[in-house]
């Protein structure tokens, strides 16, 4: 079904990409949707071919030059995840991000245990993956530092919102890798996306988010049954402060109202 479609229903649409080929659609992308957020995990062609795999800095930036002149009405968002590989050059990410053009950058750090996008059947692989992006002892502690500068020298950056999360949630990506080492709690979640989010995969397996397994399979079940029926029997059960997958969540979002069911 065409994006188009949701958008003369009057649903606003965001496009999350890697933005390898955001030049070659612009256009379309500026037709259809109201904010892009795109990767960017290195800030130097080096950076980013090591840890994307392909050197691809120049194109996406490229990207999102000719989508800001074709439509400066549409919010563009860098989006990068930090662990051990760049962790380093989170100052670096921030100036770069507002050399380029992008609105913001927001930071996440690193899913090293769910089975979410597409990765439930190889998920051995991405458990062997896991230690290469969590950080040692050590590179906690420097880390821990790398922040603090950050927040100094990108101060404005932070008191107006064009880099995310704030000084608090970020300072809690220590204590993420630190939790991995077993040195101390996961950061405490506040999170009520099970209750607002419905995630339906191209195989049919319907989420309550991108990190839960599936309540069910739209091709064996009806939607209307799923997101009834077996929906609510996975919120009635789920204590966001104890489950496991909550406690390791990389992106916790907080909307609305939460649902009473």
């Amino acid at each position: 079904m065409s994006p188009i479609y949701f958008v003369e229903q009057g649903i606003r649409l965001h496009l999350l990409t890697s933005g390898l080929a955001l030049a070659r659609y612009a256009a379309a992308v500026a037709e259809r949707f109201e904010a892009v957020v795109v990767s960017l995990d290195g800030h130097t062609p080096g950076l980013y071919k090591e840890i994307r795999g392909v050197d691809a800095l120049a194109p996406v930036e490229a990207g999102v030059r000719t989508l800001r002149a074709l439509a400066p009405h549409v919010s563009v968002v860098a989006r990068s995840t930090l662990h051990r590989y760049n962790f380093r050059h989170l100052p670096d990410l921030i100036t770069h991000s507002q050399q380029v053009g992008f609105d913001r950058i927001s930071f996440l750090t690193a899913d090293v245990t769910s089975d979410s996008f597409g990765r439930a059947g190889i998920l051995p692989v991405v458990r062997e993956e896991s230690p290469r992006l969590t950080l040692t002892l050590e590179e906690t502690n420097e880390f821990e530092a790398v922040i603090e500068e950050t927040l100094r020298a990108h101060a404005p950056a932070f008191a107006n919102g064009t880099a995310v999360p704030g000084p608090d949630r970020l300072r809690g990506f220590v204590q993420y890798y630190r939790a991995h080492l077993g040195k101390g709690a996961f950061p405490a979640v506040n999170c009520n996306a099970p209750w607002t989010s419905v995630v339906i995969e191209a195989g049919g397996d319907v989420r309550p988010c991108f990190f839960h397994p599936p309540v069910g399979n739209l091709r064996k079940r009806p939607l209307g049954d799923l997101l009834k029926v077996a929906m609510p029997a996975f919120r009635r059960g789920l204590d966001v402060s104890t489950n496991g997958t909550c406690q390791r969540c990389v992106c916790t979002l907080r909307v609305g109202l939460r649902s009473r069911i």
